[in-house]
């Protein structure tokens, strides 16, 4: 019998004699897929396929992360697309790097241009988190201890003081974080936001939150199909609660807010049609021109727009409590390729992509050593 380990804790086996079946522990939904001591290691890779498709861990909590806790009251200004911005990049970050950093909300509100009003006329009184993360890859941010939150609008303090940070001329990230671009998902689905979740990390989302205000706790359903989208919030896990399935969202109300500081919303089955119009798509994501309805799925319409960023380099799983569906993840990862990506900027800096590339996948495959 020999041994490839693709990462310690998804070691793949192979006979002689025959196929052996491989399996994945701690996943809710996997099919198994046998392969033989003959094929090549590429081939192994492409037989499984579908059955990588297919799985899906039961439960994805990024509530580990010690960023997860810096939850920020927005106050009076409507700086959901800011806080939520320094949030999905401050989750992502701690996963790259191992550590925790506090991104300035303040410096991403006064600073992020908002030409075509997406989402409102710009600082508190409203726009976008692809225009926030966008401004970040391209101009870093400063720590909030260097840019403290005020709930106000203020001059950009790049304008009082331009050597702040350096500002990057080609478009990348020049602020040491390691932001290498950013991804919009299919909207209006929740396969593409759960695998995101958790192949990547925590993702921004845009909800309708006109009725969450009096949440206590428990498993949020109060959203009709039709609604209005109107804040961004972070996604940051889903689960189950006696049989009952919900997401995980980090709000910016302040950490005395529902179940400190996050809300659990209902999760409709994957064959479940929730969805409804958007009658006012500009106070959500939608710009000066854009059609004014829209469809949005989901509860809360918590589909309709979805931001994942990107970050350059492997995760950082070294520390001691990392969950265990994370490290199966990050073994099934390694196997697909996940560090062989490539970022595709194109013509308009709307979109940052990051895809894998599948000859790289082949090469590192053949390359693997055997046990």
């Amino acid at each position: 019998m020999a041994a490839l380990h693709l990462g310690e804790h998804l070691p793949f086996r192979f006979s002689h004699e025959g196929a052996q079946t491989i399996r994945f522990p701690g996943y809710l939904k996997f099919r198994c897929c046998k392969l033989s001591w003959d094929h090549a290691i590429l081939e192994a890779i492409l037989h499984c396929k579908e059955a990588l498709g297919q799985i899906e861990t039961t439960t994805a909590d990024w509530r580990f992360l010690e960023t997860s806790n810096m939850i920020i009251d927005q106050s009076a200004c409507g700086s959901c697309w800011a806080a939520t911005t320094a949030s999905v990049i401050e989750a992502h970050y701690e996963i790259h790097h191992g550590k925790a950093r506090k991104f300035s909300v303040q410096e991403i509100l006064a600073c992020t241009p908002n030409p075509k009003e997406c989402g409102g006329q710009g600082g508190c009184q409203g726009a976008t988190v692809e225009l926030g993360v966008d401004w970040v890859l391209k101009n870093g941010v400063n720590d909030d201890e260097t840019v403290p939150y005020e709930a106000a609008d203020t001059v950009c303090p790049r304008d009082l003081n331009p050597n702040t940070l350096i500002k990057s001329q080609s478009g990348g990230d020049r602020s040491g974080m390691g932001l290498a671009g950013w991804q919009t998902l299919p909207k209006n689905e929740g396969k593409p936001l759960a695998k995101a979740l958790v192949e990547y990390g925590p993702v921004a989302i845009s909800v309708a939150a006109d009725t969450w205000h009096e949440y206590g706790g428990g498993i949020f359903d109060g959203c009709d199909k039709d609604v209005i989208i109107d804040h961004a919030v972070t996604l940051y896990g889903y689960g189950e609660d006696n049989g009952a399935r919900y997401w995980l969202i980090r709000n910016t109300w302040g950490p005395d807010w529902g179940e400190d500081g996050y809300i659990r919303m209902k999760r409709h089955g994957d064959n479940e049609n929730y969805c409804g119009t958007d009658h006012d798509n500009q106070q959500g994501v939608g710009c000066k021109g854009d059609p004014s309805t829209i469809k949005v799925c989901g509860m809360c319409g918590m589909f309709a727009d979805s931001v994942v960023p990107h970050f350059a380099g492997a995760k950082n799983f070294s520390r001691p409590g990392v969950p265990s569906w994370l490290l199966d993840q990050a073994s099934l990862t390694e196997i697909r390729g996940a560090e062989n990506m490539k970022t595709v900027v194109g013509a308009s800096a709307t979109t940052h992509i990051l895809r894998r590339e599948s000859n790289h996948l082949a090469k590192d495959a053949k390359n693997a050593p055997l046990a």
